[in-house]
């Protein structure tokens, strides 16, 4: 399981930020990034929707020089796009950017997504159209869709139980959950939350640790357990990444 951190959030010069956050992971002893796509609505994906083949030509390169690749992507300019309380019966603009994303990962190498729906609201079986399209595309691209679990309920659907009943329903290989370790704030124990998705878990995100009421060696033993292939992404603020890297290193030396 690869050490990662998501790149900021704002982005004024894509190619030299990207290539500074790459040149910063790999200092503070990451082993990969994810590019997190943050734009205003419209232009729903900003600067994403500028990338020309020659960008992310440089995009492979800089990741290749400095031995750190972009192994999932965040879409969260989904957040600006349903700032408005964008109805799920009205998705078809937010489908076909979730679909380039879905494109714009695999030209980059990234195996997957973080997805959600924002705070859109309307009916589950709207909620569940939207999802089998994407992961069609996602499919069709050989990428994966992850449902990040804690933001389900922000659509009024329900809480984390409610996406595993969707993601039964859905029955969709492309698409599963992306699961976030902050217990006890929200949720049930991390580790019975990774239990409980299993092999449909396609990515985990981390805030700070906290050894204190996290059983990390249960949460690892989880993980392992239902097959987990992807990375261990923190979602934290640059200044605490070393620290936070190296204590996680700490932590799964111990288990």
């Amino acid at each position: 399981m690869r050490r990662s951190i998501r790149t900021r959030y704002v982005v004024e010069d894509p190619l030299g930020t990207i290539a500074e956050d790459l040149r910063n992971a790999r200092e503070a002893g990451y082993e990969a990034v994810e590019l997190c796509i943050m734009g205003d609505a419209p232009p729903m994906r900003a600067w994403a929707d500028e990338l020309t083949p020659a960008d992310v030509d440089a995009l492979l390169t800089e990741c290749e020089r400095t031995g750190v690749p972009i192994t999932s992507l965040s879409s969260d300019w989904v957040w600006k796009y349903t700032k408005d309380e964008h109805p799920l019966s009205d998705w078809d603009e937010g489908v076909a950017g979730l679909t380039r994303d879905a494109e714009l990962a695999a030209q980059l190498g990234a195996g997957y997504i973080l997805c959600h729906l924002g705070t859109s609201h309307g009916s589950w079986e709207d909620a569940k159209d939207i999802l089998a399209r994407i992961g069609d595309a996602a499919r069709d691209a050989g990428v994966l869709w992850g449902f990040e679990a804690s933001l389900f309920r922000r659509s009024g659907l329900g809480e984390f139980d409610d996406l595993l009943r969707m993601l039964d329903e859905l029955n969709h290989p492309a698409v599963g959950a992306y699961d976030h370790c902050q217990y006890p704030r929200m949720g049930k124990p991390a580790h019975v939350q990774v239990e409980q998705v299993g092999r449909r878990l396609y990515g985990y995100h981390s805030s700070l640790l906290t050894p204190e009421t996290t059983d990390y060696p249960k949460l690892f033993a989880a993980l392992n357990a239902v097959g987990y292939r992807g990375d261990w992404v923190f979602e934290i603020d640059w200044k605490s990444a070393e620290e936070q890297c190296r204590q996680l290193k700490q932590l799964m030396a111990e288990r």
